[in-house]
């Protein structure tokens, strides 16, 4: 009979053994907070190079008209007010392009695509 019991508690215990997880498969938080920094810093110092270059190539003129919104997929977002300053800054976007590009090799930007946005400026609109 106590072998019986023993078979059915070997033979529970593998049936429940998909509920536990390893010991080897836990982190500690302090580890994964520290990569989640460590990759956002990464990310933070590729994206403030970016900022610091558009920021000094931008014609001063465009700069009140146009903000950064995001780089994804090596994709920079700016909005834009539409019109002259969409225009204006569809001209020079493949120079802008190539000055990130060259200062910023690490952010590996690709394209730059324009997106209307309402005035940015600080216009009220009536």
């Amino acid at each position: 009979m106590l072998q019986r019991e023993t078979d059915q508690d070997k033979l529970l215990t593998t049936a429940l053994s998909w509920q536990y997880r390893p010991v080897s498969r836990l982190a500690k938080a302090g580890d994964v907070a520290g990569q989640y920094m460590d990759n956002r810093a990464r990310s933070l110092t590729k994206n403030t190079a970016i900022v610091d270059t558009w920021n000094e190539t931008l014609p001063v003129g465009l700069r009140e008209h146009c903000r950064l919104a995001e780089v994804k997929n090596g994709v920079l977002e700016v909005e834009v007010e539409p019109g002259v300053y969409m225009h204006e800054l569809r001209l020079i976007s493949s120079e802008l392009l190539e000055e990130i590009r060259s200062r910023c090799g690490r952010a590996a930007v690709k394209k730059i695509k324009l997106c209307p946005t309402e005035p940015i400026g600080g216009f009220n609109n009536l």
